[in-house]
């Protein structure tokens, strides 16, 4: 079963590493619509409710898992396929997506909450 805060977090995620990868195609680093102002020297855009550490947290996470997680993840995030299309496209049955998104929600749990308990302790 989904994880509902995972659900949003790549999501947001998702969203966060499409506008990362458009800045290396020649898009200018800052949007004054998207009121991207330098902090730290640094140019970068964010969910609302997410920071950017949470946003690299989950990046890390992301990264973290197994290959084929990693692609199904990929595929159902960032490019925005209904599920019977990311099924297709991956070549497998939209059962065996969703158990992929399942095993990734629960390990991307994971791995967040164990960046969490080791930050507040």
């Amino acid at each position: 079963m989904a994880i509902a805060w995972v659900d949003s977090a790549l999501h947001a995620w998702a969203r966060w590493a499409v506008a990362q990868e458009s800045r290396d195609v020649g898009y200018p680093p800052v949007s004054p619509m998207f009121r991207e102002t330098p902090s730290s020297g640094v140019y970068r855009s964010y969910e609302p409710g997410f920071t950017g550490i949470d946003i690299m947290d989950i990046d890390r996470a992301v990264t973290s898992l197994p290959r084929v997680l990693r692609l199904v993840v990929i595929e159902y995030y960032k490019r925005r396929h209904n599920a019977d299309d990311c099924a297709a496209r991956l070549g497998i049955g939209r059962r065996l997506l969703f158990r992929f998104l399942d095993d990734a929600h629960g390990r991307v749990a994971e791995r967040i909450g164990a960046i969490e308990s080791c930050c507040a302790a």
